[in-house]
């Protein structure tokens, strides 16, 4: 559905501004992490697709995790300025308990998928739960806030579709855990940057009202550091493969974005910020893409050489059966 208007927005519909406020532009970058995981299980193996249709309920549940942690974050926000793929809606009546009601369907869906899906479910939905609570507020924290972002999104995402297929003792899955959370804090940290004022209006203490927008943007860049350095580590003794390293060359283009907002002169304006979060996903989506790719192009290697393939084929394969 397209973005109204703001203005609009209070007079829309029920359905439309509940549908804006689950900002379906977000939707697409969590179903990758999502897939993420169930491809780096099956990598880790080079084992054929498993359990598809558990993976399309995880799929499903983490949809409705999605839409409820926005609705139930919105019923407390009220948010007046943009968001990072949002416009300022006024939730309709209702919103918070819809959310509540997402977050549970949520944990319905992933149930039939196994313990540990269901748990990694239920988990996220209560940090969800925690970050928008009236009385916790997590979210005000300075680092409970990120810290939700970090383990539901960057870890309970890409464990829960992670364990239908690949070994919890494998050492690869604790380093693209850390590379994923510490890349979601960066972002989480950067869609920060312009809400320092409405934070502070609600008595917020996040790192933007605590530490100003430039210490959320050096923040930003620590974490993005934290992702890149397990990967790195990771590709360096072989457990994945070293034609990755080649991608590390492009992380000062990745960084580029953070580096010039740091510089602006007013890095909090709310009427560029957005934009320039984005810039720094897009630039973050491709940096994932060319690891993807190189890791594509050493699997092709390895097949034509009648090599052992994927995560199999490294240069230091864990010794693990399948």
């Amino acid at each position: 559905m397209p973005q109204l208007p703001a203005a609009a927005l209070p007079t829309a519909s029920a359905a439309a501004r509940l549908a804006a406020l689950a900002r379906p532009r977000m939707w697409p970058a969590l179903m990758v992490i999502s897939l993420f995981g169930y491809g780096l299980g099956h990598w880790t193996l080079a084992a054929p697709l498993h359990a598809p249709l558990a993976m399309l309920r995880l799929l499903a549940a983490w949809t409705a995790l999605h839409i409820g942690t926005l609705w139930w974050n919105a019923a407390r926000d009220h948010d007046e300025s943009s968001v990072l793929f949002g416009d300022p809606v006024v939730p309709p009546a209702g919103t918070g308990a819809l959310g509540l009601g997402m977050l549970g369907l949520c944990c319905l869906v992933a149930w039939p998928a196994g313990p540990l899906p269901a748990a990694c479910a239920a988990a996220a939905a209560l940090l969800a739960l925690a970050y928008s609570h009236p009385r916790l507020a997590w979210k005000g924290h300075p680092l409970l806030g990120p810290l939700v972002n970090i383990v539901g999104y960057g870890v309970l995402t890409p464990l829960a579709s992670y364990s239908l297929v690949g070994r919890l003792d494998d050492p690869r899955l604790a380093l693209a855990l850390l590379g994923c959370g510490g890349a979601m804090g960066s972002l989480c940290f950067a869609a920060m940057v312009w809400q320092g004022p409405e934070d502070a209006r609600r008595g917020d203490r996040t790192l933007v009202v605590t530490a100003g927008p430039r210490g959320a943007l050096r923040a930003a860049r620590i974490a993005l550091g934290i992702a890149a350095l397990p990967v790195l580590i990771g590709a360096l003794v072989g457990f994945f493969p070293r034609a990755v390293l080649l991608c590390f060359a492009l992380l000062p283009w990745a960084d580029a974005p953070l580096r010039a907002w740091l510089r602006a002169a007013a890095p909090g304006d709310p009427r560029r910020g957005p934009a320039r979060a984005q810039a720094y996903l897009g630039r973050l989506t491709l940096l994932a893409c060319a690891a993807l790719l190189c890791a594509f192009a050493d699997y092709l290697r390895d097949d034509l050489a009648g090599r052992p393939l994927a995560g199999r084929g490294t240069a230091l394969t864990p010794a693990l059966e399948p």
